[in-house]
């Protein structure tokens, strides 16, 4: 029979590393710290959930302790040799606790393997060892969620001591030790309660505090958060002062939930000495656990245990222990960088590619909660440095990582605009005003991160159509811009930004925006040099600020008289110019997979905006010819870039969606040629050798050309090639008359016409066959011109079937005979085309059509 000492000192030799201390000897240490009357149930527990031992070599020496455990079951140490043996396996499994912690070295073989692996040893996985739980071990220990994504802060200094887990191997091995050390406290704390045994003041909490930090750092956070919700219950009893409400025991899915910010919060109670210390080490531990789990709700749940308005906030209990001694003011500002950063590793990360990670709310807390979390750590983070006598760099240590902050959370948040600027406005004001109080003056520049903030803070304004706070901001920031030292693109969207915010104000401050418009018209004239980012930004605001112009000029509120109405014009009118400009030329089949995947991008941009590009540059061209303000080579010009636009951006409609031909912009730019060219003629003079009226109407046909037919019928095309056929002739440019004829010719048979009167003659005659519908009347017409003007026979029918092709020229002899003109040259004309059509009306084939062509003579 094993006498009780030989029990104990199994024990204590066992717990002494995680590698002897296995399952069975947390249920021999429970059996020696309990008492007579708790053993039997104890025991029963405790072996219910015992697993198979972990090897047999070891099963057999552990199996000889359990059966003198069981024979000698009813002997029992005496209080105080309990709480001796329970110091001894704290002191000696918290140790064992943090050598598991330290990572292991990787081993360099330096001789050979005695043993080759054969080909069999390889594939087999590695034999596992059998742990053997107690009653109160979950199966698995609890991980923290894998969200594939890395918590970082917004700042570059050292960064906390870690709260991840460590490998899932070695955390495995320790549940045994930390079974041993639950049992042991827990007897501890039955024996301080029961009055068997004194312990001094604080050192049971402070020996939880330190189990607690071990299971934080091992990753096992199910063991952590059960140890933290009894340590918080010991130290609620401490407290001087009652919580302002009392609140029910919560629930087991509350603990896991809220139960873990709720241990923040210690309501308005007052502590002092090592307790205040004990506490704040607590919270410390609470945060590291929040932050290794990341639960969105628990840290919800937490901002208002956290937040300066709470009594006993991390910060507050900090700041209270720092006036306790120099010491402690030391220790106080080394603890507000821990909690600085703990802090700031609450929120998400603040990358852009992270954006969709961080407005998840199952994953990751709400953009206003992550705000004012960062908000907390940097102000955290300014109280430490006068304790420490830190020599701060303000810029690189608070305002840049704030101006991270804020730039992140106004492309996260999606509530109100109003309430995104006025959040971000209290936070910079509580920073700057924090960092003024130690005499700490951030420095401004334009590329200084308080521009940044500024530059933020318009933008959002301007979202939130606050105007005249947008200007005050944007105003500041281009107040920054060097022009020996910052590019001409960032410059000109500074003062582009400022127009689309000035056009918005009521009433429109005319002396300031007609000055910005200016330089802004100049600087689109020029070189506009910048890097990827800069363009991008240009681009941005000034389609802002293009469609703000756009607004003042439909809404009619300057008068056209005025200066500033001819800038608003020429804002808009140069904007297709620079579009195209900034689009780039499309990359050729040969250019590298970088330049096609810029280019791309920038037509992702632009296509955004290309439509209400060329809708305002139309719309003010329109009312310019109205007004008899538009000159030929201005519109052009414009017109044409237009055009080019077009062709370099490719389709421009949405995805899934049929393009209208009446909303065609090719539709509409043929229709603005035509519109000048009916305006040029009625209201200038015409001169020998004007060719302006031909060159509008020749565009206005050209820009559609290689169109699709509906696009065609809608721009009137036929019309116009007739309209300008006609005009060639009376300037005697008679080849350009014919080319326009053959052009309408071609469109038609392109459009089915004359397969359709082709297909009528063989059962109709040529007469009614040609006037079948108003387009085969139209051909007709157009061949019978053609006969006019083509004095020399030119055959354009070449390409043309066979059937079609006698169509056609069988047409033409009809005209020509038809024509009394035709009778003083007949033979220029007629004999070739009669020739082609006899070929093509054989005797075998056509009998009837031949012998009708022959009776025409």
């Amino acid at each position: 029979m094993t006498s009780l000492q030989s029990k104990v000192d199994a024990v204590k030799a066992a717990a002494a590393s995680t590698a002897t201390c296995v399952p069975t000897t947390s249920v021999l240490l429970k059996e020696l710290l309990t008492t007579e009357a708790d053993a039997p149930s104890a025991a029963q527990k405790t072996a219910a959930r015992i697993t198979k031992t972990t090897s047999a070599t070891r099963g057999k020496a552990i199996g000889t302790i359990r059966a003198g455990a069981t024979a000698s079951k009813k002997e029992e140490l005496p209080p105080k040799e309990k709480a001796a043996l329970a110091a001894h396996i704290i002191n000696v499994a918290l140790k064992s606790l943090t050598e598991a912690s330290k990572p292991a070295p990787v081993a360099q073989p330096t001789t050979p393997c005695r043993r080759q692996n054969s080909g069999d040893d390889l594939r087999k996985p590695p034999s596992k060892r059998t742990l053997r739980r107690s009653n109160s071990m979950p199966m698995t220990p609890m991980q923290p969620r894998s969200l594939n994504r890395t918590s970082t802060s917004p700042i570059t200094t050292p960064k906390p001591a870690k709260t991840t887990t460590t490998a899932t191997a070695p955390s495995i091995t320790c549940l045994a030790t930390v079974e041993c050390l639950r049992t042991a406290f827990a007897c501890l704390r039955s024996l301080q309660t029961s009055g068997a045994v004194t312990l001094p003041e604080l050192q049971l909490e402070s020996g939880m505090s330190s189990f607690v930090g071990k299971l934080v750092g091992l990753g096992l956070q199910e063991h952590a958060l059960r140890e933290l919700t009894v340590l918080k219950r010991r130290l609620d009893s401490m407290c001087t002062a009652t919580k302002a409400k009392t609140k029910a025991k919560p629930v087991a899915a509350d603990v896991k939930v809220k139960g873990l910010a709720e241990l923040l919060d210690f309501g308005d109670a007052k502590f002092s000495g090592p307790t205040l210390g004990l506490v704040i080490t607590t919270q410390t531990h609470i945060l590291r656990l929040m932050s290794a789990t990341k639960k969105a709700a628990v840290i919800e749940a937490a901002l208002p245990y956290l937040v300066s308005s709470c009594p006993t906030s991390p910060t507050n209990l900090l700041l209270e222990s720092a006036k306790e001694s120099t010491q402690a003011k030391t220790k106080a500002a080394r603890q507000l960088d821990l909690l600085s950063q703990l802090l700031l590793s609450l929120a998400p990360n603040l990358s852009r590619k992270d954006d969709e990670l961080a407005m998840d709310s199952r994953l990751s807390c709400s953009p206003s909660t992550a705000l004012e979390l960062q908000t907390l750590g940097l102000e955290a983070r300014l109280l430490w440095w006068p304790m420490s006598g830190h020599v701060a760099d303000i810029d690189k240590e608070i305002i840049s990582p704030l101006s991270r902050c804020i730039t992140s959370f106004i492309r996260r948040a999606k509530h109100d605009h109003t309430a995104v600027y006025r959040e971000c406005l209290a936070v910079v004001d509580r920073i700057i005003a924090m960092a003024k109080s130690q005499w700490l003056e951030a420095t401004l520049s334009s590329k200084s991160p308080l521009t940044v903030i500024h530059q933020a803070l318009g933008t959002a304004a301007q979202a939130a159509r606050l105007y005249k706070e947008s200007a005050e901001w944007i105003s500041k920031v281009r107040g920054t811009l060097d022009p020996a030292s910052d590019s001409a693109a960032k410059r000109c969207a500074a003062t582009a930004q400022l127009v689309a915010v000035y056009a918005k104000q009521t009433p429109i401050p005319e002396v300031q925006l007609s000055a910005l418009l200016q330089e802004v018209v100049d600087a689109l004239q020029g070189s506009l040099k910048g890097d990827l980012a800069e363009l991008e930004e240009l681009m941005l605001h000034l389609s802002a600020a293009r469609k703000s112009v756009v607004g003042i000029l439909a809404s009619k509120t300057v008068d056209e008289s005025a200066n500033i109405h001819e800038l608003l014009n020429n804002l808009v009118l140069q904007f297709p110019r620079f579009a195209l400009r900034w689009l780039g030329k499309t990359p050729t089949r040969d250019a590298s997979p970088k330049e096609h995947v810029r280019f791309e991008s920038r037509r992702q941009i632009l296509l955004t905006s290309v439509v209400q590009v060329l809708e305002s540059a139309m719309m003010v061209a329109k009312s310019q010819i109205n007004s008899d303000k538009m000159v030929w080579g201005s519109l052009d010009a414009l017109l044409q870039e237009c055009l080019m636009l077009l062709e370099s951006m490719g389709d421009i409609h949405p995805a899934g969606s049929k393009p209208d031909a009446a909303s065609s912009h090719h539709v509409k730019i043929s229709h603005l040629y035509f519109m000048f060219f009916h305006w040029y003629r009625r209201n200038v003079e015409s001169t020998p050798g004007d060719k302006t009226p031909l060159r509008a109407l020749r565009r206005s046909v050209d820009c559609v050309k290689d169109r699709s037919p509906e696009e065609k019928e809608k721009a009137q095309t036929t019309a116009k090639l007739e309209y300008f056929a006609d005009l060639c002739e009376r300037a005697g440019r008679i080849n350009d008359a014919r080319d326009a004829l053959k052009l309408i010719c071609t469109n038609m048979v392109e459009d089915g016409v004359l397969s359709a009167v082709a297909t009528s003659l063989s059962e109709k005659s040529p007469a009614v066959a040609w006037s079948g519908s108003d387009k085969a009347e139209t051909l007709s017409r157009t061949l019978g011109t053609m006969v006019k003007l083509d004095q020399s026979w030119n055959d354009w029918t070449f390409f043309l079937a066979d059937v079609e092709r006698a169509a056609v020229l069988e047409r033409i002899i009809q005209l020509i005979l038809s024509d009394p003109s035709s009778d003083s040259k007949p033979g220029d004309i007629k004999e070739p085309v009669e020739e082609a059509l006899l070929r093509i009306y054989s005797p075998d084939r056509f009998p009837i059509r031949r012998l009708r062509t022959l009776s025409q003579h």
